[in-house]
């Protein structure tokens, strides 16, 4: 649950900067993030994913775009290991076999995520790098945040397979 919390977040974050947003994905997200142990946590997202939700489409466009990002930044991306789960392949492989498609499934999604944040990384790297022509630094800038939006999916699918995950009976 911990990891489905985490993705959710940073699937908003990327949302918020460089993706895109509705008022169904935000209640889909607040969900989650109010299923997590210690909700008082998370009480300023609560309350802005409440005030969004709850605003008339003029207000929330206005909002959604102040929160886009500016041309220049970067997002701190953390890559999620799956060696517990190569390590435990055993133990999976004794589970129903929808599950294990499942975990697998869920596996797979993690290692192109992880994919993404060394291509990003590396992309990031290149927009200080002053032997680039003009046009071609803004290529790697745009680049870069179409990649920053596409992995809004990417998370999004994570924290949708760990529910589906959770939601399984043994």
């Amino acid at each position: 649950m911990e990891l489905q919390f985490r993705f959710t977040l940073v699937g908003f974050s990327l949302g918020q900067k460089y993706g895109s947003m509705d008022k169904d994905y935000l209640r889909k997200i607040r969900k989650v993030i109010c299923k997590q142990n210690q909700p008082d946590k998370n009480v300023a997202v609560i309350k802005l994913l409440d005030m969004l939700i709850a605003s008339d489409e003029s207000q929330f466009k206005t909002t959604v775009e102040m929160f886009k990002a500016d041309e220049n930044m970067s997002v701190g991306l953390k890559k999620y290991s799956t060696a517990l789960m190569d390590s435990s392949s055993a133990q999976i492989a004794k589970l129903p076999i929808d599950i294990q498609s499942k975990l697998y499934e869920l596996k797979n999604i993690l290692n192109i995520y992880n994919q993404e944040v060394d291509w990003t990384r590396e992309h990031f790297k290149l927009t200080f790098d002053s032997s680039l022509t003009s046009d071609n630094h803004k290529k790697v800038c745009s680049d870069l945040r179409a990649r920053y939006a596409d992995m809004q999916g990417v998370c999004n699918r994570a924290s949708d397979k760990i529910q589906e995950i959770l939601e399984c009976k043994v």
